[in-house]
């Protein structure tokens, strides 16, 4: 992520970018349990990089067969904006 960027997430964004970043597709309740983020704070942290479209939210279908027809979402780094983030 360029300069500008880096400047404008402030630390528990950054972390949340980090964990998102070494785990594509993770889910909501796996990103809030890797993370040290309070649960109010992670949610507005989660909202202002979707919203700024940094991370991506996806839905796609459970891993085992017994949950398939329930969607999963899950979370990943907008590939887009990733070579601004490994800049």
């Amino acid at each position: 992520m360029n300069k500008k960027v880096l400047g404008d997430l402030d630390e528990s964004s950054l972390e949340l970018v980090k964990i998102i970043e070494e785990n594509p597709r993770i889910s909501k309740s796996e990103l809030l349990e890797k993370s040290d983020i309070p649960g109010d704070e992670f949610e507005e942290k989660l909202r202002e990089l979707t919203d700024s479209g940094v991370v991506i939210r996806l839905t796609t279908t459970a891993n085992s067969s017994m949950e398939s027809r329930v969607p999963k979402k899950v979370f990943m780094l907008n590939p887009e904006k990733k070579s601004e983030l490994q800049g």
